[in-house]
């Protein structure tokens, strides 16, 4: 009697993990939420994934001021850039590496010139123009 009984409980003992682990199998399979980047799997935010930050992007040659008509407050702009320049787009002018004015690109050109009215600052002759980032379109 002590043996079957020890036979007995040994079976419910094999039997237990047996139903347990086919419990999963029957469950519906559906993706996994994707974590954002930065984020792991371990507890309070130890050993973080590095982010990559975006690449920057160089501002782009436009051209150098050869005319400024502060009463009509524009600017003629000599360009030998083979980017063209797009109506409505804003350019900064530099002067030893520090930004003087911002101009707005208009619609009249005469290649290689073209014609930009002051937004902001106080635009010189010889500043050289420069597009903040090649992929802004206006």
């Amino acid at each position: 009697m002590f043996h079957s009984r020890c036979v007995k409980n040994g079976l419910f003992l094999l039997a237990i993990p047996l139903l347990l682990t086919s419990c999963g199998l029957f469950k519906s399979r559906s993706p996994q939420p994707q974590k954002p980047p930065g984020t792991s799997h371990f507890p309070f935010g130890l050993f973080k994934k590095k982010v990559t930050p975006p690449q920057a992007s160089l501002p782009l040659w436009m051209g150098t001021i050869t005319l400024v008509n502060s009463e009509s407050h524009y600017v003629l702009i000599d360009s030998n850039a083979l980017y063209a320049a797009t109506p409505g787009r804003i350019l900064t002018c530099l002067s030893k590496n520090r930004e003087t004015a911002k101009v707005r690109v208009s619609s009249d050109k005469n290649p290689p010139f073209f014609i930009a009215d002051i937004v902001s600052g106080d635009p010189q002759v010889g500043e050289r123009v420069y597009a903040p980032d090649i992929n802004h379109r206006p």
